[in-house]
């Protein structure tokens, strides 16, 4: 009985830290996700910019070919 209970402690235990590590695996994907979802707001804000300047110019010059 005694060897089962350490048996089952022993996967408790194991079972604990795989799920610790696959915690810190996806926190680590998050903050990654993060990273690349502020880098496309900024491109929108940048093509933004350029789809402004682009109309000045249209305003300006006439629209391009």
């Amino acid at each position: 009985m005694r060897e089962d209970i350490a048996d089952l402690d022993g996967e408790i235990v194991s079972t604990r830290e795989s799920l610790a590590d696959d915690v810190a695996a996806v926190r680590s994907d998050l903050d990654e996700l993060d990273e690349v979802n502020a880098r496309i707001e900024s491109l929108e804000d940048d093509i933004e910019v350029l789809m402004q300047f682009r109309d000045r110019l249209n305003d300006a010059f006439g629209p391009g070919e």
